[in-house]
């Protein structure tokens, strides 16, 4: 921006596939004949995974004095499928379903520092830091045959944590 003040943003999305190897993917089931057989193949070697990672920085400096903010921003959406499936017969009809689950994480941090010198060449440096993560898990009943979630079985947060840390 200046000699004084400096800023950047960067932003980044992986947005993985997943890998199969010897699976098939999460909307396979096994049949030999006209019976559903649960022969292990379903999912994925590797899961899938969403991942986005945005931070943002500025600095400003004067001749005896410097202070730097830095954010980041990451979140992961993992999905998790069962290689196992269940089948049962409802009113004539195979229905197809697997216990499946999903993980989503959040995490923000933020950075505070400052250091530099008074007119009586004391030297100082302050940092501030916080940053705040929970991750999301969630089991539910993926129907294969209709391609969509059944039901949720379990919903909660199952790890949270905001830390806070100065140094000066």
């Amino acid at each position: 921006v200046s000699d004084e003040l400096f800023a950047s943003v960067g932003f980044a999305r992986n947005d993985f596939k997943g890998f199969f190897n010897d699976y098939k993917g999460k909307d396979y089931f096994g049949v030999r004949g006209s019976t559903i057989v649960n022969d292990l193949q379903r999912g994925y070697e590797w899961n899938p995974k969403e991942q986005h990672t945005l931070d943002a920085s500025l600095s400003y400096r004067r001749e005896r004095f410097r202070l730097y903010y830095k954010f980041e921003y990451y979140h992961e959406d993992l999905d998790i499928y069962n290689h196992s499936i269940n089948s049962r017969i409802v009113d004539g009809n195979y229905v197809v379903t697997a216990n499946d689950e999903n993980f989503k994480v959040n995490r923000f941090s933020h950075q505070l520092q400052s250091w530099g010198s008074f007119e009586n060449d004391v030297d100082y440096r302050i940092a501030l830091s916080y940053q705040n993560q929970e991750r999301d898990y969630k089991n539910y009943i993926y129907n294969i045959g209709s391609r969509q979630i059944q039901e949720v079985t379990r919903d909660y947060t199952n790890q949270s944590s905001d830390l806070i840390f100065s140094k000066g």
